[in-house]
């Protein structure tokens, strides 16, 4: 996602009341002819406030953790001019681009070398698949033999008519 780059003209205002000294400032203003001309009353005393100071700056972007623009004492990230703003967030999302490379390369790699011992851990099982069939055969042999000779020998059981002929266990003369 690119970061949205809005130009504002900003105004700044630092107040001081003349009696009990005390000092506040509002930021981030519209440097309107209301914003810049207004006078608040001083909350302990009730004597108008003087401007001690007055600041113009220019903001471009803002996140949650501040604001990027001109005024250092402001602004959370300060920046001479636009053009150095710029060049930041093209350098940043250019290392950013490199770190998520870098970072599927790497993911590339983990998941072929997985893939790779996937494959092994098959190959693996199924050799000892084998190797276990051919030790029960080798146990069993005789065994098999036998069977072999008995089905060489007779017949193969028929199962009981009662067997062939059912079709399951429902009682169709049942009432429910």
């Amino acid at each position: 996602m690119a970061i949205q780059i809005h130009p504002r003209r900003c105004l700044a205002v630092w107040y001081q009341c003349p009696k009990c000294k005390a000092t506040y400032g509002r930021a981030h203003m519209t440097p309107s002819k209301k914003n810049r001309d207004y006078v608040p009353v001083c909350l302990y005393c009730d004597v108008p406030e003087v401007i001690t100071r007055r600041r113009y700056y220019r903001t471009w972007a803002s996140d949650l953790y501040g604001v990027a623009g001109t005024c250092e004492e402001l602004c959370a990230y300060y920046y001479p001019n636009i053009r150095a703003f710029k060049r930041m967030i093209k350098e940043r999302t250019a290392q950013r681009e490199r770190e998520a490379q870098a970072y599927y390369e790497q993911q590339r790699m983990i998941e072929a070398e997985a893939e790779k011992r996937r494959k092994r851990q098959r190959e693996e099982a199924a050799l000892l698949r084998e190797a276990e069939r051919v030790a029960h055969q080798a146990v069993h042999a005789v065994e098999l033999e036998a069977e072999n000779v008995a089905r060489a020998v007779w017949e193969a059981e028929a199962p009981p008519r009662w067997m062939r002929d059912d079709s399951g266990d429902f009682d169709d003369e049942h009432p429910f």
